[in-house]
């Protein structure tokens, strides 16, 4: 989805608020929750990749890059308010003119 649709960070926003009113849950940046997930997770990443075969070789070569470029498009919709959109091409937020 990142690769291939632009988004305002609103209409994202909005569906985030209402996945979080209906969950009970507080909307926080995904950076500052997932701790040493790349470390416990780099085998596993590597393992599901390998088995993917042609089809991995889509996918990032380290765990490390899929989890930045998640938080990178996930941690700025922690914000409530957020002048920008997401340029797909380039796979970054950009501020909105």
């Amino acid at each position: 989805m990142t690769g291939r649709h632009d988004l305002a960070h609103d209409a994202v926003r909005a569906a985030l608020d209402a996945t979080a009113r209906f969950r009970g849950v507080e909307i926080v940046p995904l950076s500052s929750v997932i701790d040493d997930l790349v470390e416990l997770r780099e085998q596993t990443y590597r393992a599901y990749r390998t088995a993917l075969g042609v089809d991995g070789t889509e996918l990032p070569s380290e765990f490390v890059e899929l989890v930045d470029a998640v938080t990178a498009f996930a941690d700025p919709l922690a914000r409530a308010t957020f002048e920008s959109h997401w340029r797909a091409a380039d796979r970054r937020w950009i501020a909105s003119t």
